[in-house]
């Protein structure tokens, strides 16, 4: 089974979903990866009994609900203090309503195409 990669648009309709939910609603992978501005298949990894095991794991997402089947839910105010908890002091400050809000911003997707540092040489 492969796993396709979330586009921005994607990732945007879920943000907006998410910006208005309650925080008792269940959130799956998809939900987490854009919580977290990642990929759905670290989410798999990080939550592989193997890898917790091993200490292999530097996401820090809390504990998955109990449901029947093997899906994968959290509930969405656990997802978010979560978030809050290992997020650096001043991102946080800037930003407390939603973290989805910050993954959405359009702005900084465009920061991450710009060179940084001193030009090359010919």
């Amino acid at each position: 089974m492969m796993i396709q990669k979330l586009t921005e648009s994607q990732r945007a309709a879920i943000a907006k979903r998410l910006k208005d939910s309650p925080e008792d609603v269940a959130a799956g992978v998809l939900e987490a990866a854009v919580l977290y501005n990642t990929s759905v298949d670290r989410i798999y990894q990080c939550t592989s009994a193997a890898k917790l095991k091993a200490g292999q794991v530097t996401l820090k997402l809390p504990p998955l609900l109990l449901v029947n089947g093997r899906r994968k839910l959290w509930r969405l105010g656990d997802l978010l203090a979560a978030i809050r908890e290992s997020a650096p002091a001043s991102s946080a400050s800037a930003n407390t309503n939603h973290p989805a809000r910050v993954a959405t911003d359009e702005s900084s997707a465009k920061k991450k195409g710009k060179t940084m540092g001193r030009p090359r040489g010919s």
